[in-house]
């Protein structure tokens, strides 16, 4: 693993347990038992480390989507959203806490940055749901993009209720019902 990969990956040990406010340049270069210059030799500021935080965590999501479109039935939809779910508990949450301490700062950067994964977050998932109708796997009247709107709605859902019950609650708790409901309102199984 080259230096560079390994500050990413210490970036989002540190977001997860101690939140993004606790990933600094001087916490990142104790964790990786290198001096601070050594940080800027591959990044230019923590913002930088966080892009590409964030671009990490969009390659796992796609990553996931791109498999499940691989079929585009409602079995892989539901599988889609349980890894997603999963990955999220396994991140504790990361996807919301980026939102939260990031994206209503005043860096116009991050922001943009999150914005962006948003939009092909939600775009990947109208994209699957165009294609179920295709294959009449869902209505033909659904709406796609409230659709993929409601199933990211799911995923910040369950990272926030993960998040404030310090864990207790895992954040698959109530997936299936969830689905179900999403795929209802899609027109299928009603």
């Amino acid at each position: 693993m080259s230096r560079k990969e390994e500050i990413i990956n210490r970036a989002i040990g540190i977001a997860v347990e101690k939140g993004f406010k606790s990933v600094t340049i001087k916490s990142l270069a104790e964790a990786c038992g290198i001096t601070e210059p050594a940080i800027y030799r591959h990044f230019r500021n923590k913002d930088e480390i966080i892009i590409a935080v964030i671009d990490r965590l969009q390659e796992r999501v796609l990553s996931i989507i791109r498999k499940g479109l691989e079929k585009t039935t409602i079995a892989s939809l539901e599988k889609t959203i349980y890894e997603i779910l999963s990955m999220l508990g396994e991140l504790k949450g990361i996807g919301i806490l980026l939102l939260s301490e990031s994206a209503y700062t005043n860096n116009a950067v991050l922001k943009e940055r999150l914005y962006e994964f948003y939009n092909d977050f939600v775009g990947k998932f109208e994209d699957f749901y165009h294609l179920l109708k295709d294959r009449r796997a869902i209505s033909e009247r659904a709406d796609c993009t409230a659709l993929a709107v409601m199933t990211i709605a799911l995923f910040q859902s369950a990272s926030v209720r993960f998040i404030l019950s310090d864990g207790r609650i895992p954040i698959e708790h109530k997936a299936q019902e969830m689905v179900s409901i999403l795929l209802k309102g899609a027109g299928h199984g009603a």
